[in-house]
C-alpha cells in the first residue's frame, strides 16, 4: 500500500521509517516548512511549568540548557511528551492529544497561583490556550518559538504520482495541513484524482476540511493520536487485502483453468 505523508519533512521522514518497516511504501510531500523564530531561551528562566502543543515546540524547549530538566512539562499528547523526554526532561505529563485535554490537565494539576507558566507554540494556533488559562487566574506567557510556512505547490513528483493513481491513501494530522492540501489540489486541478485515493484524518474536524474532495473513502479516528491513525491505516490495508483475495477467488471460480 502506497501512503502519502504530509507532515513537515523531519516528522514525515521519521514516520516513513516506521511505515516502511511495516511494509508500506511512502511518498513524502511536506505541506509546511518549519522555521525557528529566534526566540530567547532566557525567557524560560524561573518558570514553574511549560506547556507544549507540538513536537516542534519540544525541540525548541531543548535549547533552554539552563532550565532544570525537572521542571513540570505538560504536553498535548504522548508523541510530544516523548519528544520532551528524549531531551532529558523528567517531569513530563501527556494530555489526550487535543488542546482541550491539555487545558483540563493543567487545571487539574496546577493551582492558578503556583507560578509563571510558559506556553511554547507556533505562530498560528487553533486554540488560544494562554487566554483560556488567564481567564482562570493562571499567569501564562505565550512564547512563539517557530513558524510553519505553507508550501505554495505540491512537488512535481507528488503531483505526478497522484495523477497516475500511484497513491493509495493520504494521512492528515492537522486542520491546517488538510486545508492546504485541499486548496493546492484544487488550484492545480488535481482534485478529481482524489477519487483513486483514500484519506485518513486524525479527527472529525480535520476530516471536515477534506470532505469536498472526491475521495474513494474518507475516515477519521475517534482518538486524536498518531497511533490511532496508524491503526486505521492497518485496518484499511487489511480490508483491501481481503477485498483483493475475494476478487481473486471470483476470477478463479469463473475461469476454465480447472478443466485443462
Amino acid at each position: 500500500m502506497r501512503v502519502l505523508l504530509t507532515r513537515p519533512a523531519s516528522d514525515s521522514a521519521e514516520l516513513a521509517r516506521v511505515l516502511e518497516g511495516r511494509g508500506y511504501r511512502c511518498r513524502i510531500a511536506p505541506l509546511f516548512i518549519v522555521a525557528e523564530c529566534g526566540w530567547d531561551p532566557a525567557l524560560l528562566d524561573g518558570v514553574h511549568a511549560v506547556l507544549l502543543t507540538s513536537r516542534n515546540a519540544a525541540r525548541q524547549l531543548a535549547r533552554a540548557w539552563t532550565l532544570s530538566r525537572d521542571v513540570k512539562v505538560f504536553a498535548v499528547g504522548p508523541a510530544t511528551a516523548a519528544e520532551a523526554g528524549a531531551f532529558g526532561f523528567r517531569n513530563v505529563t501527556a494530555a489526550a492529544g487535543t488542546a482541550e485535554s491539555l487545558l483540563d490537565l493543567v487545571r487539574r494539576s496546577l493551582a492558578p497561583n503556583a507560578g509563571r507558566i510558559a506556553y511554547m507554540s507556533g505562530a498560528v494556533v487553533s486554540v488560544d490556550i494562554a487566554a483560556d488559562l488567564r481567564r482562570d487566574g493562571f499567569a501564562v506567557e505565550q512564547l512563539v518559538v517557530y513558524h510553519t510556512i505553507p508550501v505554495k505547490r505540491l512537488s512535481p513528483l507528488s503531483m505526478a504520482e497522484i495523477r497516475l493513481g500511484n497513491m493509495d491513501v493520504g494521512l492528515f494530522l492537522s486542520r491546517r495541513t488538510a486545508q492546504v492540501f485541499r486548496d493546492l489540489m484544487c488550484e492545480a486541478a488535481l482534485d478529481p484524482y482524489c477519487a483513486s485515493m483514500s484519506a485518513i484524518a486524525i479527527s472529525a474536524k480535520v476530516a471536515q476540511e477534506l470532505q469536498d474532495l472526491p475521495w474513494r473513502s474518507l475516515e477519521y479516528t475517534d482518538e486524536p493520536s498518531l497511533n490511532s491513525v496508524l491503526a486505521a491505516l492497518n485496518r484499511m490495508k487489511g480490508d483491501r487485502r481481503c477485498a483483493e483475495e475475494r476478487a481473486g477467488r471470483h476470477v478463479l471460480a469463473g475461469s476454465d483453468l480447472g478443466g485443462r
